[in-house]
């Protein structure tokens, strides 16, 4: 069955969002697109303008060589379901909506939109759920053009409070996931890169060659996705070379998705934290025998447990409040 377009409104109840990215649709419609009350769906919006620049073309040949950028913006969120909403609306967050290039000001209603299942294996469902225990932090990044310095070296760049939002520090892991589309359905892939900061020499090169380059012209090396997409201010950008956008297999304007790789986390906490408790611990092991009566193997066992107890703890406050 066609996937009908539904009109595009923002979201005016949040208390069930759980701290996730959601859209609200009528049970109706959610029945209609086959989505499940809290599932993880796909929006997908053909963007105008971008339709409009690829029906016009590169304005010459030699600009062609830079990207073939999409004109249908995906990205993934949670579906909520509300009787109140009326069949054929979509409630969408204010982040969606700008991931979208939906401008800031925009005529409710006015932009549709499109709304699929996202299809999650197994492995993918349990690691959304360890995702929500912890409380992990997502942010959604606009895909640009790696620094050329940075080619071929498994990094990325993005500014320096989205590192601190992600709970992350300079050369740590960040995992990027993506939206592709195999056939009709819509999949999930990740990639794994070490994140740093954008510098100001980096910035300052980039806008110093962006003023040599046609704002409005998505062709070129470094194209204006706030000016093209008519989205100011449009979200945070990511640099990626050509190898990482292959493997998540976006292009310029696309978006992705990235949040803190879980183990590098536990790995710094055991490392700063977690083994100085443990022996501190094990330094109290006469009292642990004359207050609980345990033995040395018990005192050892106990004191593991309770690092780990303690380790989970500060990792679920550090998502939460920005612990470092």
């Amino acid at each position: 069955m066609k996937n009908v377009p539904l009109s595009v409104y923002p979201t005016e109840d949040r208390s069930k969002a759980g701290g996730d990215y959601i859209a609200v649709v009528s049970p109706q419609d959610a029945e209609r697109h086959k989505l499940g009350r809290g599932s993880r769906v796909v929006i997908v919006y053909i963007h105008p303008n971008l339709t409009q620049k690829k029906e016009q073309g590169p304005p010459s040949s030699d600009s062609a060589r830079y990207d073939n950028f999409s004109p249908d913006l995906c990205i993934p969120c949670r579906v909520l379901l509300d009787e109140k909403v009326p069949s054929g609306q979509i409630r969408v967050d204010q982040t969606l909506r700008n991931c979208l290039g939906i401008e800031y000001e925009f005529i409710p209603g006015h932009p549709k939109v499109e709304i699929y299942p996202l299809h999650l294996g197994l492995w993918e469902r349990l690691t959304d759920l360890v995702s929500d225990l912890f409380g992990r932090r997502h942010l959604f990044f606009r895909v640009c053009r790696a620094h050329p310095p940075d080619m071929e070296k498994n990094i990325c760049r993005i500014p320096q409070d989205s590192i601190n939002i992600l709970g992350a520090k300079e050369g740590e892991s960040i995992v990027l996931t993506s939206i592709v589309r195999e056939g009709h359905v819509f999949r999930r892939r990740n990639y794994m890169l070490n994140v740093f900061p954008i510098s100001e020499d980096i910035k300052d090169g980039r806008n110093l060659e962006q003023r040599d380059e046609e704002t409005d012209n998505p062709f070129v090396r470094y194209p204006r996705s706030d000016v093209i997409l008519g989205v100011k201010p449009d979200i945070s950008s990511i640099f990626l070379d050509f190898d990482a956008r292959t493997e998540l297999d976006v292009h310029c304007f696309d978006v992705v998705r990235a949040h803190h790789f879980l183990r590098t986390t536990l790995i710094r906490e055991i490392r700063d934290f977690g083994l100085v408790f443990f022996l501190s611990l094990l330094a109290l092991t006469d009292g642990l025998e004359k207050v609980f009566g345990l033995q040395t193997g018990g005192a050892v066992l106990f004191s593991f447990a309770l690092s780990v107890v303690v380790i989970m703890i500060r990792i679920v406050l550090y998502f939460h409040a920005g612990i470092k």
